[in-house]
């Protein structure tokens, strides 16, 4: 009679200690946030991404817990709920990350950071040789302010020689800048920027059509930009034509092939026509076909635009 009194009072409290080890939150348990950078510089105007881990006391990442972002300052800096930091004003803030009730921060200065700007003078599409308007430059320092007497390389890209070069230079042909820079037209030029952070600098484009460009550096800063430029063929200079001579039976015929050319060597970008003409009665020319009518030596006169 004793022993089953002690039995329920057993059983009462194994129950409750039951209880006790499967009651409450159901959240995995955050020891802490380990974020990606514990200090970060932002340039006003841009922006960088911050990640935060929520951890457990064994330092494992803790899956699905959400993590909700904020800012100390968002007139310095603001932070998405993804964790992207946007720089808005030069100072200080604190980015904080928090999970449950652990948090990580990450420090963030935001800055003004040296830039190189084209004002004016680049992209268009101009002919070989046009002179263009001055490549104009802005170069600004740490703060914003306009960079004064700071050096501003200018770099053309070198181009392989035009396609019908080789007939018009038979002694070779050599690489040769996109545009030429400077008054001296060299294929690189070094201007300082002036009293507003600028630098410009004069522009013709060079003798070979195409895409070209110029490269802009600053190295006191370590910036760098590309300035695009196109030129596009001249006028049609000259007609090469194979063959240049031939012999012909009377009354057979032939279609000479021809390309035109610029005064460099550039063919035309647009299609050019070319006519036939004979220049006396020993050959006949229909359409593009010449024909022997007649023993004896002959020309053809063949014309693009005002080339012949």
């Amino acid at each position: 009679m004793m022993r089953f009194p002690a039995l329920i009072v057993l059983c009462t409290l194994l129950t409750a200690s039951a209880c006790k080890e499967f009651t409450g939150s159901d959240e995995p348990r955050v020891a802490s946030v380990a974020m990606s950078q514990d200090s970060l510089v932002v340039a006003v105007g841009a922006s960088a991404q911050v990640s935060a881990s929520p951890q457990d006391g064994a330092g494992q990442a803790v899956a699905g817990v959400a993590v909700a972002w904020t800012s100390s300052d968002t007139l310095v800096a603001t932070v998405s709920q993804s964790g992207l930091v946007a720089g808005r004003a030069q100072g200080q803030a604190t980015i904080t990350a928090k999970a449950g009730s652990r948090r990580g921060t990450t420090r963030v200065r935001v800055a003004y950071q040296p830039t190189l700007r084209i004002v004016s003078g680049t992209g268009g599409t101009d002919t070989v040789q046009h002179r263009r308007e001055p490549l104009v430059v802005e170069v600004r320092d740490s703060v914003g302010a306009p960079a004064r007497g700071v050096a501003v390389w200018f770099a053309a890209m070198m181009l392989s020689p035009a396609p019908g070069c080789a007939a018009l230079q038979p002694t070779g042909c050599h690489s040769s800048p996109g545009v030429v820079l400077g008054s001296n037209e060299w294929v690189s030029a070094v201007v300082e920027t002036d009293m507003q952070g600028r630098a410009a600098v004069p522009v013709r484009m060079g003798t070979v059509a195409g895409p070209t460009e110029v490269e802009i550096s600053v190295y006191k800063f370590g910036l760098s930009q590309i300035a695009p430029f196109t030129a596009a063929p001249g006028a049609p200079a000259r007609i090469v034509r194979a063959p240049a001579d031939t012999a012909l039976y009377v009354g057979a015929s032939f279609v000479p092939r021809t390309t035109t050319l610029d005064r460099w060597g550039n063919v035309p970008s647009v299609a050019v026509a070319v006519t036939f003409s004979p220049a006396d009665a020993g050959v006949a020319v229909a359409g593009d076909a010449v024909s022997a009518v007649a023993i004896g030596r002959s020309k053809v006169v063949v014309r693009a635009g005002a080339a012949a």
